[in-house]
């Protein structure tokens, strides 16, 4: 997965790191690395991102892989 934060500041946990990404700021999730993404502050933040998920599938199996749950194969 890929982010691109174009707006505002998003706090990204990616495994055991916690780290803040600012507008311009890109970030790449490697396959299999559990992650979360927040937005802490109160103004709005603003991200595009891409991914290799089969669409039909992906709001399913991402909530159960956000929440700790690894998707199938």
């Amino acid at each position: 997965e890929g982010f691109v934060v174009t707006e505002g500041a998003l706090t990204i946990q990616l495994g055991e790191e916690t780290m803040t990404a600012t507008a311009g700021s890109v970030v790449r999730i490697p396959p299999g690395v559990p992650h979360a993404l927040r937005n802490q502050a109160i103004d709005s933040a603003r991200v595009l991102s891409a991914a290799a998920w089969n669409r039909a599938d992906f709001f399913r199996e991402a909530t159960k892989y956000l929440e700790g749950v690894p998707r199938k194969e």
